[in-house]
């Protein structure tokens, strides 16, 4: 997919803990040699209290866009070894960046901006009471939001961060003019949330092999891309979550259409324009060789297009699946 094209998100604080905990929490032991318990100050901070809540949320979002962008962290990461670069990381099977060299070069920008910060008494206000828990903080909220402007992406955080981004965004205004961040819209969350609610699919506790087998699906990909272009087209409406639901039920009838189509295709040949389903005069076999062939492959196209309603029933079958087939492999090899 060309670059321009790529969906993008930076995963800020909370969101970040929730991720960087799941691809982490298998890979990388705490706490005297033992998994990760909650206690050890770093990833106490890190990941952030509500790590094992944010998690499912954050996986969720990742399988709507296709690369996703974290500040560096002392984490373990999946296959390592194959997917970095010196200290830089990019995860092909899940479109994950974590580079250390970037965060590395920022690190004076990132000083000093933490200490303009702690000078506001309205950003104090909403740290952490203790010195280091603050300035970790800081300083990926700012590298989050230096990543979003750099990459061209889309930049989600919890509420407390974003409060901290638009106290600095006021005053910058005072000082320069500087392109504002591209913030993914709350409503679009909430849409996500209530959708998989309504489909009845929940990630209770995703694994790193979950978002492998999701983002290399290819139906879930095109599932994924018309999902998020329909919530992006109801973003502003007063009740963005109808306004999804009107168009899930027209994307339905869309898909019905397509496919009865496709089928009336194989039973009788003939075929059909797309504006209004109009037959055309002649037989498949008096018509040109190919158009049959096309005319139904376009037909098994718009129904696949028109089928992202079914992304959170695809996302089930697809894990589904996945964990079959690696229960078979382990069954083979005993």
């Amino acid at each position: 997919m060309p670059e321009k094209n790529k969906r993008k998100l930076v995963l800020g604080p909370p969101y970040d803990g929730g991720y960087v905990w799941l691809l982490n929490k298998d890979l990388m032991r705490h706490d005297h040699g033992g998994h990760y318990d909650g206690s050890h100050p770093y990833y106490q901070t890190l990941y952030g209290p509500d790590h094992s809540e944010m998690a499912p949320r954050a996986a969720s979002l990742s399988v709507l866009y296709d690369d996703i962008f974290i500040a560096a962290a002392d984490i373990g990461l999946p296959d390592r070894k194959s997917f970095s670069d010196g200290q830089d990381y990019f995860n092909p099977l899940i479109g994950t960046h974590h580079n250390w060299t970037e965060f590395h070069a920022a690190r004076e920008d990132l000083n000093r901006l933490a200490e303009e910060d702690l000078q506001d008494p309205d950003i104090v206000a909403l740290l952490p009471n203790e010195e280091w828990p603050r300035k970790l903080l800081l300083d990926r909220i700012n590298y989050v939001a230096m990543l979003s402007r750099r990459e061209n992406a889309k930049l989600v955080v919890g509420s407390t961060e974003r409060a901290i981004l638009d106290i600095k965004a006021r005053k910058v205004k005072h000082v320069a003019e500087q392109t504002p961040l591209a913030f993914e819209r709350d409503e679009k969350i909430k849409i996500l949330d209530r959708y998989f609610d309504f489909a009845c699919f929940h990630f209770v506790a995703p694994r790193y092999d979950d978002l492998v087998a999701l983002k290399q699906n290819e139906e879930v990909k095109t599932y994924a891309r018309e999902f998020h272009k329909t919530m992006d087209s109801v973003a502003e409406d007063p009740d963005p979550y109808q306004s999804f639901m009107r168009l899930m039920a027209s994307a339905q009838n869309k898909a019905n259409i397509a496919k009865q189509v496709q089928g009336g295709f194989a039973a009788s040949g003939r075929i059909c324009t797309w504006f209004g389903l109009i037959p055309l005069v002649g037989s498949a076999t008096s018509a040109v060789g190919v158009g049959t062939d096309v005319a139904d492959k376009t037909a098994e196209s718009l129904a696949e297009r028109q089928s992202w309603y079914l992304l959170g029933p695809k996302m089930s079958e697809v894990l589904l699946q996945d964990r079959m087939n690696q229960t078979e492999t382990r069954d083979g090899e005993g």
